[in-house]
């Protein structure tokens, strides 16, 4: 048993009170946005607040925001061929981003949004898969490595 799992367990025997409250878990998202870039700067920034507000309003918390500022779209959007990008990085309850997702929707400046729930590493200095994986690459001898991508066996 983990030690932070023994301490719940220590916390719920001693204070009956939270058993009966649910512990939601937070989640790490992704959010960008393509703003119309025709828009005022105060407009725009009024905008992100709202953003940033409703976030940490449900006790979410944004830990990074970027301005990446106007750039060329891939292809026009409402006959516009430029957007104002804006990203986020939050963490907040798997709730909010259904609230959230419906607020971007019915806003009219926004062009285009994208809000992705992050991957989380495991606990207790354990690394992602993929990460164990590519480190075991690079400690392999470069013949092996061949051998094992054109599926040649040594015995």
């Amino acid at each position: 048993m983990t030690e932070k799992l023994y301490w719940v367990i220590l916390d719920t025997l001693l204070n009956p009170a939270l058993a009966c409250s649910t512990i939601t878990p937070m989640n790490s998202y992704f959010l960008t946005l393509v703003l119309n870039p025709n828009q005022e700067e105060k407009e725009r920034k009024e905008l992100l607040d709202i953003v940033r507000g409703k976030v940490e309003r449900e006790k979410g918390k944004v830990t990074k925001e970027d301005l990446w500022g106007a750039r060329d779209l891939a292809y026009p959007i409402r006959h516009l061929t430029k957007g104002f990008y804006a990203h986020f990085e939050f963490s907040a309850e798997p709730d909010l981003a259904k609230d959230l997702d419906k607020t971007l929707r019915v806003e009219e400046d926004i062009l285009r949004y994208l809000l992705v729930r992050a991957k989380v590493q495991r606990e207790e200095g354990k690394v992602n898969s993929q990460k164990e994986k590519v480190e075991e690459e690079e400690t392999e001898e470069p013949v092996k490595k061949m051998m094992r991508k054109k599926k040649i066996r040594t015995s």
